[in-house]
């Protein structure tokens, strides 16, 4: 299986991984937000890394290197004073992530 024939899509609180070969097959479901995702992306430096952000104040990274069909659990979590409206990975220093709330730009860094 290989992260670059995937395709994402987000429904309520959960996002589907799907094949873009197949379009009828889940490759995996991330339910872990508690309200309405707003963004996600692709890590620039990673096929299997994938960030989501949204309306229950959260980032979460998640690891999809192992891939089971319903992961729960992120591999790493952010929690913002208020809700995420968008994100953005650095295409040149690929462990800063740019996340959106409120009227505010917030960089963080990432650290497994």
């Amino acid at each position: 299986f290989f992260f670059n024939d995937t395709a994402t899509t987000e429904i309520y609180t959960e996002q589907i991984v799907g094949s873009v070969r197949c379009v009828q097959e889940t490759v995996a479901k991330l339910s872990n937000h508690r309200d309405s995702v707003n963004s996600l992306a692709w890590a620039p430096q990673s096929s299997c890394h994938l960030c989501t952000v949204g309306d229950d104040c959260q980032a979460l990274i998640w690891d999809l290197s192992e891939l089971k069909f319903e992961l729960t659990e992120p591999l790493l979590e952010y929690k913002a004073e208020a809700e995420l409206t968008n994100l953005s990975w650095s295409q040149l220093q690929h462990d800063w992530l740019a996340i959106c709330y409120n009227k505010n730009l917030q960089i963080l860094k990432v650290q497994s």
